[in-house]
């Protein structure tokens, strides 16, 4: 896989998933995985790291 098709899909993945995050915090959209309730918090943490690393891959791509 060539660096540019590898920055462009987990660029793409990760904006997903800082959207489904973000759209969890508005929402107030409860998570339960096996009984156990995911807090907001996490969600929010998953919006600021997914961020940063979607926005790292695309500038990333920009640089090659």
């Amino acid at each position: 896989m060539r660096q540019k098709t590898f920055f462009w899909i987990t660029g793409i993945v990760f904006t997903i998933l800082a959207v489904i995050s973000l759209l969890r915090v508005i929402f107030r959209w409860n998570a339960v995985i096996n009984e156990f309730a995911i807090p907001i918090w996490i969600s929010v943490s998953a919006v600021i790291i997914a961020g940063f690393l979607a926005f790292s891959s695309f500038r990333f791509l920009k640089k090659i």
